[in-house]
């Protein structure tokens, strides 16, 4: 018992150091990122009642409208989007390499012949358009369908879905990652024909700022609003849709 007892103390002992190798081998990797999300990290909202950017750059961010903020879970809050005249603009600036992860829980209007727009970064340059026309959701990139039209990327409209959106403009790269408790990591990259021309410098949560009909505008809830001006790792990206389930 004595002999079974030391020898497990061994093997934990050195399972835990081959794995703190093995983590420190990986953040001591030169383009490996250390192990925290503030790296590049342009602005951050929470909405825990208030439009404060937790960032350290203390983003200042505009809502069109009156906020009014409802329950993510227990202790957590979001903001609320109406679908009519609600928009959130927060100015980032014009950045050559940019990426956005957001959390959205939208409203079951979307099922009627309704565009709403999730975001839109430099009227259109980077334009996320839930199109609910042909009965699906898809996602539509500068008036470009990136995904397969049998495949309905929103799968849930009464549970909280993550979006993860990178994007290079000077080499027209384009990535969408997908993650929610009913689909896990559906991701579409693309190397888009048009330049990603970004002709303002502020990202747009809830509209299409070169839209003006009311149906452009998203309604349901938006919460936990990160910008980078890098791309995040998978393990990064884990770690924040792991944060807020």
């Amino acid at each position: 018992m004595k002999q079974f007892f030391l020898l497990s103390i061994s093997f934990l002992l050195i399972y835990s150091c081959v794995y703190k190798n093995e983590e420190d081998a990986y953040y001591s990797t030169p383009g490996n990122k250390t192990n925290t999300l503030d790296s590049g990290l342009m602005a951050h909202f929470c909405f825990q009642n208030s439009l404060v950017d937790s960032s350290k750059n203390n983003v200042t961010g505009t809502f069109n409208g009156t906020p009014v903020y409802g329950d993510f879970g227990p202790g957590n809050r979001a903001i609320v989007f109406n679908g009519t005249d609600n928009y959130f603009e927060i100015p980032v600036g014009n950045h050559d390499t940019i990426a956005i992860s957001l959390f959205f829980k939208g409203d079951a209007a979307l099922s009627t012949s309704q565009k709403p727009y999730l975001l839109d970064y430099g009227q259109g340059a980077i334009s996320l358009d839930l199109d609910a026309v042909s009965g699906g959701t898809y996602i539509v990139v500068n008036d470009v369908e990136l995904n397969n039209p049998e495949e309905n990327w929103i799968s849930s409209f009464d549970g909280w879905n993550n979006i993860y959106i990178e994007a290079v403009l000077s080499s027209k790269q384009f990535k969408i990652i997908y993650n929610s408790s009913k689909k896990a990591d559906l991701v579409v990259s693309s190397s888009l024909a048009g330049n990603l021309t970004v002709k303002n410098e502020s990202l747009i949560i809830g509209h299409n700022s070169s839209i003006s009909s009311g149906n452009s505008y998203f309604k349901g809830l938006v919460d936990d609003i990160r910008i980078y001006d890098r791309k995040l790792t998978v393990i990064e990206l884990h770690q924040i849709t792991g944060i807020l389930r």
